[in-house]
């Protein structure tokens, strides 16, 4: 959501209380596994956030986006 063009808000819900991350990158990873932490094989990460106040409710915001360039992300919470 909230999509400009260099950055977007990255929305999601989970069932239990739980921290927020975002990985991303501008290839597509269809699978992680296999692949090792904290990235999973993806260029790019948030910081991780809620550690303390974990949520179900998260909103992470991902900036430095390069303009007309699609983005592939994948949520993480814990």
């Amino acid at each position: 959501t909230d999509v400009t063009y260099n950055s977007a808000i990255v929305r999601w819900t989970t069932s239990k209380m739980a921290s927020s991350r975002v990985i991303y990158d501008a290839v597509s990873h269809p699978s992680i596994t296999g692949q090792s932490a904290p990235n999973f094989g993806y260029a790019s990460s948030t910081a991780t956030t809620d550690v303390d106040t974990k949520v179900t409710e998260h909103a992470v915001t991902v900036t430095g986006l390069s303009p007309s360039t699609t983005y592939y992300f994948r949520v993480l919470s814990q």
